[in-house]
C-alpha cells in the first residue's frame, strides 16, 4: 500500500482480517479502498472500524475512523431502485450488479462505489428487464424506476374450454 499498489495490498488487508480482525486493519484496509476509488466500500469499512475500535475501547482509533467517514460521507453515491407497489409478482427479484437486492432495500438510498452497475430484475413467466447506469463519486443519489414486468407470451394460463354435453339418451 506504501508504494500505491492498491489492487495488490486491499486483497492482502481483507486475508489480513479475515485471519486476525482488529480496527487497525479495517482503517488500512478502509484507506486502502478510498485510494482505489471505492469510497462507499471504504466508507463502510471505516464506520466497522470506528464501532469495532468502540468496543475495544480504542477512543481515539474510534475518532480517527469517524473523522475520515464524515470527510467521506458527502461523496458516497447512492442507488434508490423503486419497484411499482403493484409489481409484487411471487418471484421477484431485483440485483445490483449479479447481487440480490431484498425487498427491504427497494426504494431506499443505498451506498454504492462509483463506477458502472448493472441492474436486474426478472420473474417467472414474465419478461426480464435490465439497465446500465455510470454513478460519479459525488454524493449524489440516483433513482432507477422498474417498470411492470410484461408477460411473456404463451405463459398465461390456457382457457378452458367447455366440454360439448352429450344429449341425454
Amino acid at each position: 500500500m506504501a508504494q500505491g499498489k492498491f489492487a495488490e495490498a486491499c486483497p492482502k488487508l481483507q486475508e489480513s482480517q479475515r485471519l486476525d480482525p482488529g480496527s487497525g486493519t479495517l482503517l488500512n484496509l478502509a484507506v486502502c479502498f478510498e485510494r482505489q476509488g471505492r469510497i462507499a466500500t471504504a466508507w463502510t469499512k471505516f464506520i466497522e472500524a470506528m464501532t469495532t475500535a468502540s468496543a475495544g475501547n480504542q477512543l481515539e482509533r474510534a475518532r480517527f475512523a469517524r473523522e475520515l467517514a464524515s470527510k467521506l460521507l458527502p461523496l458516497v453515491p447512492k442507488i434508490v431502485i423503486n419497484v411499482p407497489a403493484g409489481e409484487a409478482t411471487a418471484g421477484l427479484e431485483v440485483k445490483r450488479d449479479g447481487n440480490l437486492v431484498g425487498q427491504p432495500q427497494w426504494g431506499v438510498a443505498v451506498p454504492v462505489d462509483p463506477g458502472e452497475h448493472q441492474i436486474t430484475v426478472s420473474a417467472p413467466n414474465r419478461t426480464p428487464w435490465e439497465t446500465k447506469l455510470i454513478v460519479k463519486p459525488n454524493g449524489q443519489s440516483l433513482t432507477i424506476s422498474v417498470p411492470v414486468l410484461a408477460a411473456l407470451s404463451g405463459s398465461a394460463p390456457p382457457a378452458s374450454s367447455p366440454v360439448p354435453r352429450r344429449p341425454p339418451p
